[in-house]
């Protein structure tokens, strides 16, 4: 599948790469924004960054399908990349 390079939202990404706050990406169904978040976590692994410093979750995957408590199965995954203090 060819992906469309969206540089303005990637460019904001980016950006705001280094600030320790949660970053929203927002959109209707379809609309890229699982995409622009692949392209980000891409260029991340291309600047240096470590595997263990990205975590990702697709709540519409099957593997999800009877997790009744997201909040839980994060911090669990989370858990196994770092050690939270």
């Amino acid at each position: 599948m060819q992906r469309i390079e969206r540089k303005e939202y990637l460019d904001w990404l980016m950006r705001w790469k280094e600030q320790r706050v949660i970053k929203v990406v927002s959109g209707v169904r379809r609309c890229g924004k699982s995409t622009l978040l692949a392209i980000f976590c891409d260029y991340s692994l291309e600047q240096g960054a470590d595997t263990k410093q990205i975590v990702s979750f697709n709540f519409e995957d099957i593997v999800y399908e009877n997790v009744t408590e997201f909040g839980r199965c994060i911090k669990r995954s989370i858990h196994r990349c770092y050690r939270i203090i």
